[in-house]
């Protein structure tokens, strides 16, 4: 018979349960600003004992900041073949500017970005129809803001 467990703790989680409500508080103020100052408005200790906390949780608030950054690393990459679908998706739009401007963001994306005679002649040989020399010239300048 198996016994089913329930997962453990990893060691940042056992970290946050041994810190008092002050310390979750100033940690969360710290992990929201952007500056210690921003920080010390933020926490419910005066800054004395903000640097004090500061120093403990420093090594915890890096921890969950790279789990932080993989978590969302991790989701990112989970959706990227959705994107790539809606972005292949639209080179069957109506709208040949979508189509285009879809097709060379394709292209940059699998063989790099590419001068615009190359781009054109990429794109006549994946079969667009349509395309003029001016859309060409409007995707390779800069967007204006």
């Amino acid at each position: 018979m198996k016994v089913i467990s329930e997962p453990r703790p990893n060691e940042t989680e056992l970290a946050l349960e041994n810190l008092s409500h002050k310390e979750k508080s100033t940690l969360i103020a710290l992990l929201t600003s952007k500056s210690d100052t921003e920080a010390i408005g933020k926490a419910p200790v005066g800054k004395t004992q903000f640097y004090e906390y500061k120093k403990k949780l420093q090594p915890i608030k890096e921890k969950l900041s790279n789990e932080l950054t993989l978590e969302a690393l991790r989701l990112l990459k989970a959706k990227s073949i959705d994107a790539a679908e809606v972005l292949t998706g639209l080179l069957n739009s109506y709208n040949q500017n979508i189509k285009l401007k879809a097709a060379v963001d394709v292209l940059d994306r699998t063989v790099g970005v590419r001068k615009p005679e190359v781009i054109s002649r990429q794109i006549t040989q994946i079969g667009i129809v349509g395309v003029t020399p001016e859309d060409l010239a409007k995707l390779t300048e800069p967007e204006k803001l």
